[in-house]
């Protein structure tokens, strides 16, 4: 079994057979593992200006890592309790697994072009930065959505209300951790101050 070309596979249109819980174990790792150092090249990408690069190449994977500890534990409790005895928690996380790594290979098959205008625009550089998060926060949705569906979990209002819980925490835990790490950026943007800077307050 050849684990990211699997992984490649299970997020596609294409039906595929369901993995063996084994398997479903195996690729989960693997796509956490993928994801955090996809997250690295985007993180290289957005300021490769030495030292912020290899700051950089430690922050972006944990805040993947970390917004994922944060929104996984109640969003897997939310939908036991929700769903019922029908969900199944590897499911869940394969789903996850599948949904970082896709959105951190978005964001690092862009990372040449967020390279390229953070160097030659300080305008649009952070803004391209930004659009190419949004698009891999995106991606990952949607490949959440569809990997539980291809492994049969149960449609209906609890899912949905899981699926929802967990992409506002992350979305929220994101922000917030993005305003307590230093900049990913040459300099802090509006996105990186957390709620502080959704309300248009300045941090203390």
């Amino acid at each position: 079994m050849k684990p990211f070309s699997s992984l490649i596979s299970l997020v596609s249109p294409e039906s595929e057979p369901v993995p063996t819980p084994t398997e479903q174990t195996l690729l989960s790792c693997a796509g956490l593992l993928g994801a955090v150092l996809l997250a690295a090249v985007w993180g290289l990408g957005a300021n490769a200006s030495a030292p912020h690069a290899l700051a950089n190449a430690l922050k972006v994977p944990m805040l993947v890592v970390v917004s994922g500890a944060a929104s996984l534990p109640v969003t897997a409790l939310a939908w036991k309790l929700l769903v019922g005895h029908r969900a199944r928690p590897r499911s869940l996380f394969l789903a996850y697994a599948s949904a970082v790594f896709t959105g951190t290979l978005v964001l690092a098959l862009l990372a040449p072009i967020v390279a390229l205008y953070q160097h030659s625009s300080v305008v649009a550089g952070p803004w391209i930065a930004i659009v190419s998060a949004v698009l891999g926060f995106v991606a990952g949705a949607c490949v959440f959505v569809r990997v539980l569906k291809k492994l049969g979990s149960p449609d209906g209002a609890g899912q949905r209300i899981a699926i929802v819980m967990l992409l506002v925490i992350k979305l929220a835990t994101l922000a917030q951790l993005a305003s307590v790490l230093p900049p990913i950026f040459g300099q802090r943007t509006l996105f990186g101050r957390g709620v502080d800077g959704l309300v248009n307050e300045r941090p203390r």
